[in-house]
């Protein structure tokens, strides 16, 4: 299973990095939910370089009933940008800004990972889901965007 993950994740960018980005694109990879209830949840975002923030919304199968830890989450970001990843009892919000109003480099950007635990009862196999991805340009406008979601 791992394998087709990765191949199929190599697939996708392969042929991004063919033709000129023309959105900025968001990849979401999450393994099936184990016996235990433990999830592994990866953000990956391929920028065109045109956007100076991102919001990224995920929603967590369970919300309150699950245990997320951010540890991990959106802690390198560019030197031009800070960062924030928080979990408010339903879904994981990513934030990635400038206050100087620099753009995203073009190119991959990893933006880290996330794990999910259930609190005593079974999480399913039921996947995070991207339910927001917004992307915005220094003058205010939307920059357009893609994502992508992979599951183990």
């Amino acid at each position: 299973m791992k394998i087709n993950m990765i191949a199929y994740a190599l697939a996708v960018f392969g042929a991004l990095t063919v033709v000129p980005a023309q959105a900025d694109e968001l990849l979401l990879g999450s393994n099936n939910a184990t016996k235990a209830g433990s999830q592994e949840v990866s953000l990956d975002l391929l920028a065109e370089g045109k956007a100076t923030g991102i919001e990224i919304r995920v929603q967590i199968p369970g919300g309150k009933a699950m245990r997320v830890d951010t540890s991990k989450c959106a802690k390198n970001p560019p030197k031009t940008h800070n960062a924030s990843c928080v979990f408010n009892g339903q879904e994981v919000v990513v934030l990635l800004y400038s206050t100087t109003n620099a753009s995203l480099p073009a190119g991959m950007l990893n933006l880290g990972s996330f794990s999910i635990q259930s609190k005593g009862r079974a999480a399913g196999n039921a996947a995070p889901k991207v339910t927001s991805f917004i992307a915005a340009a220094a003058d205010g406008t939307t920059v357009a965007t893609k994502t992508h979601s992979v599951t183990e």
